[in-house]
């Protein structure tokens, strides 16, 4: 296919993906100048999804290394775990093949790849949706967990349809076009980042008011983790707005000069998601501690959100949003008491 459109219904009017020529008959990887800017762009991205591996892995050890089993399943070690799952396979896939360039993994594979890790990214996404949705809508709660219990299934269907709409995108790459099956992958995703974002901006900034009051260092951590958090999502939503318009209106990913630095953004909003949920889960510890207040496995909105005089109800509450219980290792502090 020429640089002209031969046939009315040809969906782009160029070369696909990695080829060029006047017949297209050209590979991009010939090129030997423009392979020594891909295995730059390889090693990067090796590095820096292995690195976020790596530490998501050890934050993991941390929790299990600080807690109890059973305290130990929670939001924090969710999504601790998909994060790590993801850099892992993001890191492994770079290590084979970066995007089917060098004929290894092929390029529907790559995408296929990508589709299975971008679910995973939506999962943890949503995750924290409900768990901040759970504290905000059932933090006073007297003890009766069955009304919280309603938002596990919620999470389970929206599981399973992350999924399976991530599936339906795998499967049009291989029997549509790849620019119709590359618009409807990109739909799907950003329609689920969107939701997330949505929500947990809305329930993020709600649980900020509520830890206002409160004068704790844990509450203000807790402040400026999830303003951090709600800070990266949003700068790696505008990142992927921003690289969709160039795939969309100026067609960057098919020409050779521009698409390593198209997917460099991709990759800068991927790296984006992943540091902020290691951020907003990672273990924190107090520089002093005594035997009635021992160091916390990992810190817990809810713990913070509650005074003193309703901490020993509030625990006796069973928050099983994630099908797993939330940990309470965080006892009572004179420091979470409310500014007169």
């Amino acid at each position: 296919m020429s640089e002209r459109c031969e046939e009315p219904e040809e969906e782009f009017c160029g070369c696909p993906v990695l080829w060029e020529g006047d017949r297209c008959e050209k590979m991009w990887n010939e090129s030997h100048d423009w392979m020594i800017f891909v295995t730059i762009y390889q090693i990067i991205n090796i590095l820096l999804f292995g690195g976020l591996f790596i530490w998501s892995a050890f934050e993991i050890i941390k929790v299990f290394r600080n807690s109890d089993l059973q305290r130990a399943r929670n939001i924090a070690m969710y999504g601790l775990t998909l994060s790590s799952i993801s850099s892992f396979l993001r890191c492994l896939s770079f290590a084979f093949d970066p995007h089917g360039i060098r004929g290894i993994l092929g390029v529907k594979l790559f995408r296929i790849l990508t589709s299975f890790i971008a679910s995973t990214w939506m999962c943890n996404g949503l995750g924290v949706c409900l768990y901040w949705m759970e504290i905000c809508k059932y933090v006073n709660t007297d003890g009766d967990s069955r009304r919280v219990k309603r938002l596990k299934p919620t999470l389970y269907v929206l599981i399973a349809a992350v999924w399976v709409s991530h599936f339906l995108c795998s499967l049009s790459r291989a029997t549509v076009s790849d620019v119709t099956a590359d618009a409807i992958a990109y739909i799907v995703t950003l329609g689920w980042f969107l939701t997330f974002l949505t929500i947990s901006t809305i329930y993020g900034l709600n649980l900020r008011s509520q830890l206002k009051p409160l004068r704790s260092p844990e509450a203000q951590l807790m402040r400026n983790r999830i303003a951090v958090y709600l800070i990266m999502l949003v700068t790696s939503f505008v990142i992927e707005i921003f690289d969709h318009i160039l795939l969309v209106v100026y067609r960057w990913m098919f020409y050779k000069e521009t698409y390593l630095l198209m997917q460099s953004f991709n990759r800068v909003a991927e790296a984006t998601l992943v540091i902020a949920w290691i951020l907003l889960f990672r273990k924190s510890y107090k520089p002093v501690h005594s035997k009635q207040n021992p160091p916390s496995s990992t810190m817990t909105i809810r713990s913070a959100t509650f005074s003193r005089n309703d901490r020993n109800d509030s625990n006796s509450s069973s928050s099983e949003v994630l099908g797993d219980s939330y940990s309470h290792s965080m006892t009572d502090n004179d420091g979470d008491l409310k500014e007169e």
